[in-house]
């Protein structure tokens, strides 16, 4: 029962992205549904794990759903800021900003939390994580306007105080 609906989602997915329903695309897209599916289907009941194992249950938890519900309003509204910021910084006449690059520390406990925060920091605008050094836990971000590479809260104006909510989220 679960393979016919994954073969269902995928020709659904295969539909949209063709464009039409012609007799001949549904054909088609059942065809490659089923295939993918044959190929996979150890993948989608875990078969592909080493016998006896059991991948372990993360419980749900309301605090991090709670958290969650409460960022993504903070973090819409810092992306706002910043696009209204670097769209200013774009149209000033002359250039008024130097871009650089700045080494901030991860300060998480995970990688998997680090990525959370190098992604997060990427999808604000006029900043891009660079690369990860884990040896040292530094994050190098490319900034579009730093002001002052020797500022004390240089790591709190590229983050946004994301590293908190980070924090909350992933544990």
């Amino acid at each position: 029962m679960a393979y016919l609906l994954y073969i269902f989602a995928l020709l659904a997915i295969w539909l949209i992205f063709a464009g039409n329903t012609e007799p001949a695309t549904i054909v088609v897209g059942t065809a490659v549904a089923v295939l993918a599916v044959a190929i996979f289907r150890c993948s989608i009941v875990g078969g592909w794990m080493p016998k006896g194992f059991r991948p372990p249950r993360s419980p749900f938890s309301y605090r991090r759903l709670g958290y969650a519900l409460l960022f993504v309003p903070v973090f819409l509204w810092k992306v706002v800021v910043s696009g209204v910021a670097i769209a200013r910084l774009a149209l000033l006449p002359g250039v008024s900003f130097w871009p650089g690059i700045v080494a901030i520390p991860g300060g998480l406990p995970g990688l998997g939390s680090t990525a959370v925060l190098a992604n997060l920091i990427t999808l604000t605008p006029g900043t891009l994580t660079m690369d990860y050094d884990p040896e040292r836990d530094i994050l190098y971000i490319h900034w579009m306007d730093v002001a002052d590479y020797a500022a004390e809260d240089i790591d709190h104006q590229v983050t946004g105080g994301m590293r908190q909510w980070v924090q909350h989220l992933t544990r």
